[in-house]
């Protein structure tokens, strides 16, 4: 591997509430991203084009426009062609619905997307500092230990979620609905 790619490296944790990923980024502009996957709970799907150069996952359930079923695999499948296409937008214009937090991974343009759903159901979280990126469904696996920010957990006791704050962590925030990083 030369200094310039980037490394992907999938590992299981038994302490991970959910999946997230671990973006780390080198000198030289290389990173190395790390997927985590829960031991139990969410179990993302993955979809991997034949150039082994644009991978798609899927952590809850989604619906292609153009599928021919529920099968979430066979959506991906519809979503890396509309990404091949049109990029982000195509990808946004082929998705008819669904609960769903989806990463794209282009590594021909290195490049990482991460998409909520349209109401996000599928909460999604980031976290970046220290030359380090974590994006994730659960924002307790990336809260490195932290306590919790005493007015958020104030605001949660009170109204049963979060309208104003982005999770119960300072560092920690909330990705909207529909909305992209």
């Amino acid at each position: 591997m030369t200094e310039d790619q980037h490394e992907i490296v999938t590992e299981k944790d038994a302490t991970a509430r959910g999946f997230y990923i671990h973006l780390r980024h080198r000198v030289g502009g290389s990173c190395r991203l790390k997927l985590v996957v829960a031991d139990k709970g969410h179990t993302p799907v993955f979809y991997e084009d034949q150039q082994k150069s644009l991978c798609l996952i899927c952590v809850g359930h989604l619906y292609a426009s153009r599928s021919n079923s529920f099968v979430v695999t066979e959506s991906l499948e519809r979503l890396a062609e509309a990404y091949s296409r049109a990029g982000l937008e195509g990808v946004r214009s082929e998705i008819d619905g669904g609960m769903f937090a989806l990463f794209i991974i282009d590594q021909a343009n290195n490049k990482l997307f991460a998409t909520a759903d349209f109401l996000a159901c599928m909460p999604l979280y980031y976290r970046s500092e220290h030359g380090e990126t974590l994006i994730g469904i659960n924002q307790f696996d990336l809260s490195n230990g932290d306590s919790p920010a005493d007015l958020a957990c104030a605001e949660y006791l009170t109204y049963g979620y979060l309208p104003f704050h982005h999770s119960l962590f300072a560092a920690i925030k909330r990705i909207g609905p529909g909305q992209s990083i």
